[in-house]
């Protein structure tokens, strides 16, 4: 999980592989690079433990407690979630790194294929400047650890005003609202929906629904009240209006 710069007198540590390590440090810090600078960056839904037994359980034993590593684990926790979406609505990982030394090759297969097989939760950002630990000192030991550490882009450091915060809610509400319609709406009404688009019938898809009229104020083309009188005082779903709406374009063509 990290390497070392040993002195002359630093005892050698073997389940460290001639500064592998910083191979593939170097390899996740250049990817963590790309991503930022290729368009927004997701992160998805999962768990900071399991993400992190991920990594660690791939280790044999003899070599774990050398991997067990404090600083790699807060970055693998905060920034290990990470994601772009491709056009192709791919996923594509810090972990999508080509070139990872043998010993270290199971752990970041195991980290991309978790995290790859998680939804998408919103947003990343990071509250900091920089991401992780990128070396420290053992006196004792007379050895200088590497650690993963990426620096983070301003545009991705959380404000005081927790704007980005808000961006990423913003992202929940449209998927969840996206989620809903896809659930809520039969195929049939959206083949409905896009044969209204194509024929200009539509403005951008939009509906105009109105309440507190009471009935007096009688739907036109694409309009409808649905205010509690005029639904019998039950909820009415939004693939139900565009199924009454479709109704009406029928019998106003016969």
């Amino acid at each position: 999980m990290k390497t070392t710069t040993p002195t002359k007198t630093a005892a050698p540590q073997p389940a460290l592989i001639d500064g592998t390590f910083e191979t593939l440090k170097a390899l996740v810090r250049a990817q963590f690079d790309t991503m930022t600078k290729a368009g927004k960056l997701f992160v998805v839904d999962y768990d900071r433990d399991a993400i992190w037994l991920q990594y660690l359980d791939t280790f044999a034993e003899a070599d774990r407690q050398e991997h067990n590593c404090n600083c790699c684990k807060a970055f693998i926790r905060q920034v290990g979630g990470a994601v772009i979406i491709n056009p192709d609505l791919s996923l594509t990982t810090v972990w999508d790194v080509t070139g990872v030394p043998e010993h270290y090759a199971p752990s970041i297969k195991a980290l991309a294929d978790y995290v790859r097989a998680q939804p998408i939760s919103g947003l990343y950002f990071h509250e900091n400047a920089q991401a992780g630990t990128d070396k420290n000192v053992d006196k004792v030991r007379n050895v200088i650890w590497q650690h993963f550490h990426v620096q983070i882009p301003k545009a991705i450091q959380e404000d005081k005003q927790g704007t980005q915060n808000k961006a990423s809610a913003k992202v929940r509400e449209s998927a969840g609202m996206l989620q809903r319609a896809l659930e809520e709406f039969s195929l049939s009404t959206l083949d409905t929906v896009l044969e209204l688009i194509d024929q200009n019938s539509l403005y951008h898809g939009a509906y105009h629904l109105y309440g507190h009229s009471h009935g007096a104020l009688p739907g036109i083309g694409r309009s409808m009240d649905v205010g509690a009188p005029c639904v019998n005082y039950t909820p009415i779903s939004m693939a139900e209006v565009v199924e009454k709406l479709k109704d009406k374009e029928t019998t106003n063509h016969h």
